[in-house]
């Protein structure tokens, strides 16, 4: 039995299918993901107003940076809140580096800054090419 044109292309109309099928799922999984974060955030904000209310010392935010695992817009987010500054992109992936974070890319600082750019909603860029939190004056 050989391959013929119209064996590849049905083959390849149900591999696009099922392509277009796992972009969908993946939406709904990154949003999911986004909500996740929101959560986490939140719990631990009412955590810190417990202890408020309780007597007890706040911790600030995590002393423990996220898992080396975690994308890379945590990491940059939890040095961002460590350092209390804004900061470029080149010294961002460099503290995440040191943490044992990994870039694919061959330049970290240009794929960080592709990703901070791609969250407006939590990091704001600033004259001289610096990143800050959102909200952070």
């Amino acid at each position: 039995m050989g391959l013929d044109k119209s064996h590849i292309l049905g083959a390849r109309k149900l591999l696009a299918t099922r392509l277009d099928e796992i972009d969908s799922q993946l939406k709904t999984l990154q949003a999911l993901s986004q909500e996740r974060e929101i959560l986490l955030q939140t719990i631990w904000g009412y955590d810190e107003l417990l202890k408020k209310f309780e007597g007890l010392p706040l911790t600030g935010y995590p002393d423990t940076p996220p898992h080396p695992g975690s994308p890379l817009w945590q990491g940059a987010r939890w040095v961002l809140r460590r350092e209390r500054q804004p900061m470029r992109a080149p010294e961002i992936a460099r503290r995440l580096q040191e943490l044992g974070w990994k870039f694919a890319g061959k330049a970290p600082s240009e794929s960080l800054r592709t990703i901070l750019h791609r969250k407006p909603e939590i990091f704001e860029r600033l004259a001289g090419g610096k990143f800050r939190l959102k909200g952070d004056e």
